[in-house]
């Protein structure tokens, strides 16, 4: 009887870490999505690059970020409005395919635009647009949010939050290392504050699926 009680404690303990983790996670991807916006909008780009020699996260990223981080911690603490996860990735999911769709068929959709008009270069690549590497693992992050919401989150969203974590960690290990993958080239590279999103965004969803995800 006592050991049963102390296994249902510590299973109620360890889940409680992993919301707490789930929470943190998707509170600071949602910061770094609002410390873009106020990046761009006062014209302080380090805010969105973290430094100078970098290249600043997309304001389309950041929006996409904002509502991922906002789904999980509505999950999180409003399991019963899974409208609103689902909307979120919806949302993030229309406009990560809409941006790939772009760069494999060669359409302008103009999401980009919307937020930078006249952009900057960096390099040979234009400031200001979501990246494909980005862009793919947003349909990682908002397929694995929708499958929060269903009958087998642990099925669905952990591997595909683990999936975004590694690509996420891969592009930080570049930085860490002075080497980001894709600078210098004609391909948007993954910015720093975006590799920290995709990170954070993939552990928030490894965490909610469970310990069997």
């Amino acid at each position: 009887m006592f050991r049963q009680t102390k296994g249902v404690t510590e299973e109620r303990s360890e889940r409680r870490s992993f919301r707490t983790i789930a929470l943190i996670c998707a509170s600071l991807t949602i910061g770094l999505g609002l410390l873009t916006f106020v990046g761009w909008i006062s014209g302080l780009l380090l805010l969105a690059s973290v430094r100078a020699k970098y290249i600043p996260m997309a304001p389309s990223t950041a929006l996409c970020f904002s509502l991922i981080g906002i789904g999980l911690i509505v999950h999180l603490r409003r399991a019963t409005l899974r409208w609103l996860p689902r909307a979120c990735a919806a949302i993030v999911l229309a406009m990560a395919c809409a941006k790939l769709i772009e760069v494999l068929g060669g359409f302008n959709f103009g999401i980009d635009a919307l937020f930078v008009r006249n952009p900057e270069h960096f390099g040979a690549v234009s400031t200001g647009r979501m990246a494909p590497m980005t862009a793919v693992n947003c349909v990682f992050i908002a397929t694995g949010l929708f499958a929060l919401t269903g009958k087998q989150p642990a099925k669905f969203a952990g591997p595909l939050g683990a999936l975004a974590t590694v690509i996420g960690a891969v592009v930080l290990v570049g930085y860490w290392y002075g080497t980001p993958l894709l600078y210098g080239g004609h391909t948007i590279p993954v910015a720093l504050s975006t590799a920290c999103g995709l990170f954070l965004s993939g552990i928030g969803l490894v965490m909610l699926a469970g310990q069997a995800g």
